[in-house]
């Protein structure tokens, strides 16, 4: 991780993660708008019944004008100790906007 990295997508991510751990699960309707509206509705109560209480950063992968960001989460009444979740990412003119969100429930 270079400290002297472009983080802000990063910061974009975080914030989001900050919202979802108040509780905000609707912070993340503009993100899942390439889903049906079933799994939209699954990620939504998944992320209210699971709600994450603290992250770290995974992997950060870019290609071209594409950026991926995963964070390990951790999460209130889950059965697994961490779990995954991606913040997808493309460049427009030299600003990075969030495309989607995937978790792993």
């Amino acid at each position: 991780m270079n400290p002297f990295r472009d983080r802000q997508a990063e910061m974009i991510a975080e914030q989001i993660l900050e919202e979802l751990k108040a509780g905000n699960t609707k912070v993340l309707i503009p993100y899942l708008s390439d889903r049906g509206t079933d799994d939209r509705d699954r990620y939504l109560s998944n992320e209210s019944e699971y709600r994450i209480t603290s992250w770290h950063n995974g992997e950060i992968e870019t290609t071209g004008e594409e950026l991926s960001i995963q964070y390990w989460v951790s999460r209130s009444n889950y059965p697994a100790i961490r779990e995954e979740v991606h913040f997808l990412f493309s460049r427009t003119e030299g600003q990075w906007k969030l495309g989607s969100y995937v978790a792993t429930y």
